[in-house]
């Protein structure tokens, strides 16, 4: 019983710094694509052995900002014989004080650059490499926040 009364304890002071009751959080609806997400390869084509350079910007739509802490992540895990892992962040490692939240929002996004490094042994052809965005967002006009994880195809031509 202690426990279930500290979980709704907790649960009621969530709902508090939301800024709102239960009712009102059940009525928020998140939208389904809180940031449009811009993918460029340069160059064209990779020779194997060499590298390609991914720029991604995000572009929230009207009423959403992107949040610097926690850090926006671009992260493509390694395909053997094509590409080592790749990672990039952008935004901050400590939360803002809570007096001054609204410093948390980035006020203009710079593109994240990732740098993907080709296996020498990479074959010549198309490829689609698996990537994952992750990135925190609120609408100030509600109080709602969340956290988006989307996957992305990342394509390389390897010539």
């Amino acid at each position: 019983a202690r426990q279930l009364s500290v979980l709704f304890a907790a649960l009621g002071a969530a709902v508090f710094v939301l800024g709102g009751t239960a009712v009102e959080a059940q009525t928020i609806k998140p939208p389904k694509v809180p940031a449009k997400i811009i993918l460029a390869v340069a160059p064209d084509s990779v020779a194997p052995g060499g590298t390609a350079r991914v720029t991604v910007e995000l572009e929230p739509i009207d009423g959403v900002k992107i949040n610097k802490y926690p850090k926006i992540t671009v992260s493509v895990p390694a395909l053997e014989g094509l590409v080592g892992e790749a990672g990039t962040s952008q935004g901050s490692d400590i939360p803002p004080p809570e007096d001054q939240l609204k410093t948390n929002y980035f006020k203009t996004l710079e593109p994240l650059e990732l740098t993907l490094q080709l296996e020498p042994s990479a074959s010549s052809g198309s490829h689609e490499l698996d990537g994952k965005i992750t990135y925190n967002y609120c609408m100030p006009a509600n109080g709602f926040c969340a956290r988006k994880r989307v996957a992305v195809k990342i394509p390389v031509e390897v010539r």
